[in-house]
C-alpha cells in the first residue's frame, strides 16, 4: 500500500526541483562543502529566498565556533520552517529537505557558503509546485515469470496495490517485488521493494571427519554442516545420548551454510558409539535434520587379569585347582592371547590342553585327578592339581593389529608340606661312608612353605635291629641328647629354618643302620622321608684304563674306567713336568677330566687317582706334551695313526720332529710284537717301589712295535712307531713302572 506523496526531483531540463503539494522536496545545494585542492572547508551555510529583501536566512547552520565540522554545527530555523525542513550534510549534494510543501513555498533558494579560509560561494535552485496527479502502479520481481496483481482505489485517494504469490516454494525465499508509482509520464516516481523471507527448515545435514581412522587418546576433529535453513540453523551434537559442547560454529554471510566444529577424545568406552549431530531452525517446529556417524575407535589391547571368583589367593595349597580370568577389550579384534609363567610362554613349559566351548569349566578349589594347564576360550587358564613348581608370577599377552600388551602380574604362592631339597633322596637313601667311632654329621635339607617354624623328627634303625628309635628337634633347641635311640651315646640334633643336623659317634655295629628325617610346618608332616644309609669306607681302588682324547694344541680330554660300585671321589693333578709345580688339581665324581689353556710347548706330568676323604688309591702318572698330542692327532687325520688309545697305561712320547727311535727299559720280561695301532707312553706311581729292569730294542723307521710290559701284577703292552723326519735318528727311553691293571 503507498500514499500518493512522492519524493522531490530536480527537472533535467535545469535547475528546478519538482514536487507536489503536501509533498517533499529535496533542494540541492550545489556546491562543495569541502575543496581538497584548497584544503578548505565551509564552517557556515545559510538559505535565502530569492526576491526576499530580508538579510537573515530562513534557515542556518553554523560550525565556526565548535569542533568537528558542519556535521557538529548549530542548526537555526525561521518560524515557518520549523518541524519541516533539515539540512543533511552526509548526502551528496548536501541538501535541504522540506516535508509538507506548500504552493506558497514555490519560488527561488540561494544557498549561501562561507568557507574557513573566508571565501564566499553561492548556490541558486528553483522549487515547482504541482497538484495531484494521475498515479500509474507497476511490479516487478527478481523471479520473472507472471504475478497475481490487483488494485483498490478507495475514497481517500488511498491506492493498494497487490501481488499474490501462491503457493510458497523454498526458490522464493530473498524474492525482491517492487512496486513504482508515478506521476507525469514519469516524471515524478516512487518505489517500493518487498524482500521476501521465508522460514525454511534444514535441506541437508552431514558430518565428515578430519581422519578416516580413529585412534585411541588421539582427538578427532569432525563437522557438521548443515544446508538450507532459514534463518540459520542452529546445531546441537550428541555422543551416544550424551550433549557434546561444539567448540565453534560458523555461519555463511547469506545465512544459507551452518558449520559446527566439536572435538572428540576416543576411548574404548566410545567403541560402537554413533556421534550425531542435529540441525534445526527454531523458528520452525518438527524442522530437525540429523546425521550421524559410528565410531570404530582402534586401540591396542587394555589387559587386566585377576583371579577367578572364589578362590583366596592367601589359602592355595598343592592339589587344587586355580583359576585366572584375562579381561581383555581391543579393537580391531585380538589375535592372539598368550599366558606367561615368570615371563614365559606356558607352552613353553607346560603342554596346554584347550577346552571345547561346551565342556564346562571347573572352578571348584578342591582337588582333582587331571594335571596340568588348560585354555578355555583364551581368557581363561585353569591350573589343575597345582604343585608347587606352579608358583610365580602369571601374565596373559593379548595381541591385536595395533599393538601387543601384557597384564599385570599375579603372583601365586602354593603352600605345601616340607619335603626332601633333593627329591631323590625320597626314594634312595644318600650313601654316607664312615668308620666306627668316627664323627658322623647329617645335614636333613627340606623346602617347605611356608617354611618358618619348622619342625623336624629323626629316626634310626640300625641293621640288626627291628625297632626304629625316634627323637625330635624344633627351632631354639641348641642340642638334643639322643638318649631315646635305644643305646646311650652322645649325639647332638640342630633346628635351623629349612635344615636339622644330626651329629653322632658310631658304633661298629651301626656302620649299616639307615636314618630317616621328617620336617612339619603349618601345612602338614612331610610325605616321605629324607634317608641316609651308613656305609664303612673301603680303601679306594687305584685308576685304570684312561684314554686320552679330543687332544688340540692346548686341550685334551681325560677320560678313566671305573668299577660299577665305585663311590670314590676322582681327583686330577696337573704339574710342570720341568719344575713339577703343581699348575691345577681338579675333584669329579666320575673319571672324566677336561684340559684347557695348555702350553703347546710345555711338558706336563698328570697325576690321577681316587680317595674316600681319608685315604687314596695308588697314583697314575701320565707324562704328556700338548704338542706331540697335536700332532699325533693330525698323523691321525693323515691315516698314518687311528684310534690314539692310552689303553692300560700311558706316558711320555719324545722325538716331536726326530726319528723315533726307543730304548724300553722294564722291570719285568718284555718281548716285541708288530701292532697297527699306537698309544703315548704312560707312568704309574705304585704305593711301594718295584725293580726296574731295562732292555734296548731297536724300530726300523716307518713302523710300529708293540712291546709287552709283565711283571708280577701286571700285563700290558705299549706301541711305539718310529717316523722319519729329517734323516736324524735317535734313541730315546721308554720306560715301564709297577702295576696298572
Amino acid at each position: 500500500m503507498f500514499m500518493d506523496t512522492f519524493s522531490s526531483r530536480v527537472d533535467p531540463r535545469g535547475t528546478t526541483v519538482l514536487a507536489t503539494d503536501g509533498g517533499r522536496a529535496v533542494i540541492p545545494c550545489l556546491a562543495k562543502l569541502r575543496v581538497e585542492s584548497r584544503n578548505d572547508s565551509a564552517v557556515l551555510v545559510r538559505w535565502f529566498r530569492g526576491g526576499d529583501n530580508s538579510t537573515e536566512p530562513f534557515y542556518s547552520l553554523d560550525a565556526r565556533s565548535r569542533r568537528g565540522g558542519l556535521s557538529k554545527g548549530h542548526h537555526t530555523r525561521g518560524e515557518a520552517w520549523k518541524g519541516r525542513s533539515f539540512f543533511s550534510v552526509l548526502q551528496e549534494p548536501p541538501s535541504l529537505k522540506v516535508n509538507r510543501v506548500d504552493y506558497a513555498d514555490r519560488g527561488t533558494y540561494v544557498c549561501d557558503l562561507l568557507y574557513a579560509s573566508g571565501r564566499r560561494y553561492s548556490a541558486t535552485v528553483a522549487l515547482a509546485v504541482f497538484g495531484k496527479p494521475r498515479f500509474l502502479t507497476t511490479w516487478q520481481n527478481n523471479l520473472g515469470g507472471a504475478a497475481n496483481v490487483s488494485s483498490v482505489v478507495e475514497e481517500d485517494d488511498v491506492h493498494r496495490t497487490f501481488l499474490r504469490i501462491e503457493p510458497l516454494r523454498r526458490h522464493h525465499w530473498g524474492l525482491n517485488a517492487t512496486c513504482t508509482a508515478s506521476i507525469l509520464d514519469g516524471l515524478f516516481s516512487k518505489s517500493l521493494s518487498v524482500h521476501v523471507l521465508i522460514h525454511l527448515p534444514p535441506a541437508s545435514t552431514v558430518i565428515t571427519a578430519s581422519h578416516t581412522e580413529l585412534y585411541f587418546e588421539e582427538p578427532a576433529e569432525f563437522v557438521c554442516t548443515s544446508r538450507g535453513s532459514r534463518p540459520a540453523a542452529e546445531i546441537r551434537w550428541f555422543l551416544g545420548s550424551s550433549p557434546v559442547e561444539p567448540l565453534l560454529y560458523r555461519t555463511t554471510t547469506d545465512g544459507n551454510v551452518t558449520t559446527s566444529f566439536v572435538l572428540v577424545t576416543p576411548t574404548k568406552d566410545r567403541n560402537g558409539e554413533r556421534l550425531k549431530c542435529v540441525a534445526f531452525n527454531k523458528s520452525l517446529r518438527g524442522s530437525e535434520l540429523s546425521s550421524e556417524t559410528l565410531l570404530e575407535i582402534k586401540y591396542k589391547p587394555q589387559v587386566t587379569l585377576e583371579f577367578g571368583a572364589g578362590l583366596k589367593e592367601s589359602s592355595i595349597y598343592e592339589g587344587h585347582d586355580i583359576f585366572f580370568v584375562c579381561n581383555a577389550s581391543a579393537y580391531p579384534s585380538i589375535t592372539d592371547v598368550v599366558w606367561k609363567l615368570n615371563g614365559v610362554p606356558l607352552e613353553q613349559q607346560h603342554e596346554l590342553h584347550r577346552l571345547q566351548p561346551q565342556q564346562s569349566t571347573n572352578t571348584s578349589s578342591s582337588p582333582s585327578t587331571a594335571r596340568g594347564p588348560l585354555i578355555v576360550n583364551q581368557r581363561y587358564l585353569v591350573l589343575r592339581n597345582v604343585q608347587s613348581s606352579d608358583s610365580g608370577n602369571y601374565s596373559c599377552t593379548v595381541t591385536n593389529p595395533e599393538g601387543v600388551t601384557t597384564s599385570k602380574t599375579l603372583q601365586i604362592r602354593i603352600q605345601h608340606s616340607p619335603r626332601c631339597q633333593n627329591p631323590q633322596q625320597q626314594h634312595h637313601a644318600k650313601v654316607v661312608y664312615t668308620a666306627p667311632f668316627e664323627e658322623v654329621t647329617l645335614s636333613c635339607d627340606v623346602e617347605a612353605d611356608p617354611s618358618t617354624n619348622l619342625t623336624f623328627r629323626w629316626s634310626m634303625k640300625e641293621s640288626h635291629r627291628a625297632s626304629i628309635a625316634t627323637a625330635s628337634v624344633a627351632p631354639g633347641d641348641a642340642m638334643l641328647r639322643e638318649a631315646a635311640f635305644a643305646r646311650d651315646f652322645d649325639g647332638m640334633a640342630r633346628a635351623f629354618a629349612s635344615r636339622s643336623v644330626l651329629t653322632f659317634v658310631p658304633l661298629p655295629e651301626e656302620l649299616h643302620s639307615t636314618f630317616q628325617c621328617w620336617a612339619k610346618n603349618p601345612v602338614g608332616i612331610q610325605k616321605k622321608p629324607c634317608l641316609f644309609r651308613l656305609v664303612p669306607k673301603e680303601t679306594p681302588s687305584h685308576v685304570r684304563e684312561c684314554q686320552l682324547l679330543n687332544k688340540t694344541l692346548t686341550s685334551l680330554l681325560i677320560e678313566c674306567q671305573r668299577r660299577s660300585d665305585d663311590h670314590h671321589t676322582f681327583v686330577m693333578e696337573l704339574h710342570d713336568a720341568s719344575s713339577n709345580l703343581l699348575v691345577r688339581r681338579v675333584t669329579s665324581p666320575t673319571p672324566r677330566f677336561q684340559l684347557s689353556e695348555l702350553h703347546p710347548t710345555t711338558y706336563y706330568t698328570i697325576l690321577v687317582y681316587t680317595t674316600n676323604g681319608v685315604e687314596t688309591s695308588r697314583t697314575l702318572n701320565i707324562s704328556i706334551s700338548s704338542t706331540e698330542a697335536a700332532m699325533a692327532k693330525t698323523y691321525e687325520k693323515e691315516g698314518t695313526l687311528s684310534n690314539l688309545n692310552l689303553g692300560a697305561i700311558v706316558g711320555p712320547v719324545a722325538g716331536s720332529i726326530a726319528i723315533l727311535a726307543a730304548a724300553v727299559c722294564i722291570a719285568c720280561f718284555c718281548k716285541k710284537h708288530h701292532r697297527r695301532k699306537e698309544k703315548p707312553v704312560v707312568e704309574e706311581t705304585p704305593a711301594t717301589s718295584q725293580a726296574e729292569k731295562s732292555e734296548m730294542f731297536s724300530i726300523p723307521l716307518g713302523t710300529q712295535t708293540k712291546v709287552d710290559c709283565k711283571g708280577d701284577d701286571i700285563g700290558s703292552a705299549v706301541e711305539v712307531v718310529a717316523h722319519y723326519n729329517h734323516d736324524i735318528s735317535e734313541k730315546l727311553p721308554l720306560q715301564c713302572y709297577g702295576s696298572v691293571l
